[in-house]
């Protein structure tokens, strides 16, 4: 009925070399160095290691929506897109919550744009867009335009549903 629950790193092979790399190299350093960083301060994934927790529930709900929605209509995105927005998405987390508190109070997006030119990310307009919407449109909201690429409300949608449905369940569940 339901994909297999996977790891993080299973999640990573997908990718193509253009990303691999970085992924793989950023993961292995978060793992190393901030393991127990939870993934949020109050809101989700509070508990030790909560932040690998929201990215492995994120990459399991959009493998598992990514299937069932491309099924129904051709998705105009890859599944690999996703896996990247996700892991960049709340890369700021580790170095606000862990144990050098390094970028405590510096913006999300500014860490951000660190992180994708120290490990040499590729990424493209659509994935930009997805980085920048996946919390929402906020103030960017427009009635005249389109603001959110589908990608973009693709990985909104499963960031709500891991922050605001499976915000507080710290034992890995099966799908």
């Amino acid at each position: 009925m339901f994909a297999t629950y996977k790891p993080i790193k299973s999640y990573l092979n997908l990718l193509d070399s253009k990303n691999k790399k970085p992924s793989t190299e950023l993961m292995t350093f978060l793992e190393k160095e901030y393991k127990e960083v939870p993934g949020s301060s109050n809101n989700h994934q509070t508990w030790k290691g909560g932040y690998f927790g929201h990215i492995e529930d994120l990459l399991n709900i959009a493998n598992t929506l990514y299937k069932t929605f491309d099924k129904k209509r051709k998705l105009d995105f890859d599944f690999k897109d996703c896996i990247i927005v996700f892991l960049l998405h709340d890369i700021e987390k580790p170095f606000r919550y862990g144990k050098d508190n390094e970028f405590k109070n510096e913006k999300e997006e500014i860490i951000q744009e660190f992180i994708i030119k120290k490990y040499n990310f590729k990424l493209n307009k659509d994935q930009k867009n997805a980085l920048k919407y996946i919390h929402g449109e906020e103030q960017d909201y427009s009635s005249k335009k389109r603001v959110m690429c589908p990608l973009a409300a693709f990985c909104h949608v499963c960031d709500n549903i891991s922050a605001r449905i499976y915000f507080n369940y710290p034992q890995k569940f099966g799908w």
